[in-house]
């Protein structure tokens, strides 16, 4: 399995130097010429490792490679729909896939997990900072928030703290606004915020859980979100498209995900 990233991945599409039918150059044993079939997932950041596994899992049962190009979900989103290339789309939050579903660039979709965003702090919560969301309000502590317009997590942030009435004054306050849940986690391991909100799931990444507590909010204050992937309307190897999903959602699929956190 391969992960591409995001500019050379689009670089490699734009000049045509790759397709998604080739030679795997990994593939054990003797060289015969047969060409394997390829799939390419556009996968939201958070949700790269279970994807992984579930990859290989699908290489290994379908002789196939699969490709994977991850990132914030409103990118991953305008990279598919321009070029037209592609099987799956995984964004982040199922509202990405909604404009898709009704124009019908997306021809199925599947929910394979939920996700949840909680507070982000140093281990140790040396500020003491409460389960509130009202708490990002307080003029003791730096915050940090994911973009609404780039990300899955920003999104489901200003949806939380518009219900509430305090997100202008919240986005206020933050030093910056990060691209996708990798640099939320960033900010807090470095120093450049007491607390942040993000996914739950990245808190069980070795690197994070060494820095990094979580503390749940309130479920009046935040909403359980499915993880849905959607398989696009142009993938060249629909059959493997369709697989995907299924295997995603098989017993072993689900258990995949809930390892992660999901």
């Amino acid at each position: 399995m391969t992960i591409t990233f995001r500019r050379i991945w689009l670089l490699a599409l734009l000049v045509g130097l790759c397709s998604c039918e080739q030679t795997n150059p990994s593939a054990p044993g003797p060289q015969t010429g047969k060409t394997q079939k390829e799939i390419l997932i556009y996968c939201g950041i958070t949700m790269t490792q279970p994807v992984m596994e579930l990859a290989a899992l699908v290489e290994k049962e379908k002789d196939c490679r699969v490709r994977m190009t991850y990132g914030e979900s409103q990118w991953l989103k305008d990279t598919a729909l321009a070029i037209k290339t592609g099987d799956v789309y995984f964004p982040g939050s199922p509202s990405y896939l909604k404009s898709m579903v009704a124009d019908k660039t997306v021809v199925e979709t599947v929910e394979v997990g939920e996700n949840r965003i909680v507070f982000m702090v140093k281990k140790g919560n040396p500020k003491k900072v409460k389960a509130d969301l009202q708490e990002l309000l307080r003029n003791d502590i730096k915050i940090v928030l994911g973009d609404p317009d780039k990300s899955s997590i920003g999104r489901e942030t200003k949806v939380s703290l518009d219900k509430m009435e305090i997100y202008s004054r919240a986005v206020a306050r933050a030093l910056y606004l990060t691209p996708d849940s990798k640099g939320l986690c960033q900010a807090i391991r470095q120093g450049d915020a007491d607390v942040v909100v993000n996914c739950k799931a990245l808190a069980v990444l070795e690197k994070n859980a060494q820095q990094i507590d979580i503390i749940t909010l309130p479920a009046e204050q935040t909403e359980k979100r499915t993880l849905t992937m959607g398989r696009l309307s142009f993938s060249r190897h629909d059959d493997l498209a369709k697989y995907f999903l299924e295997r995603a959602t098989s017993e072993e699929g689900r258990a995949i995900f809930n390892a992660w956190g999901f």
